[in-house]
């Protein structure tokens, strides 16, 4: 999967990797489209289904949590030190 902003590749996404999390968790409009860059298989999760899981598993929260950290962390500039 290739995630697209502006018509530029931002970043790929392997196998058994997320997207659309952000949509899950927030109804603003999205801010990247994701493009499959060969045959794949995805799994859907409706947002009440998605908002289910995250009340009756911690460890799901907490993965999502340790995703859009580790993204927003390399979306940051690097500072030196």
């Amino acid at each position: 999967m290739r995630v697209l902003k502006a018509n530029s590749v931002v970043a790929e996404l392997g196998e058994r990797e997320v997207f659309g999390e952000m949509a899950l968790l927030d109804p603003a409009p999205r801010s990247a489209t994701v493009q499959a860059a060969t045959n794949t298989v995805l799994l859907r999760i409706r947002r009440e289904d998605f908002q289910d899981l995250l009340a009756e598993e911690l460890e799901v929260a907490r993965a999502v949590i340790r995703v859009l950290a580790r993204r927003l962390r390399a979306a940051m500039p690097q500072t030196p030190g």
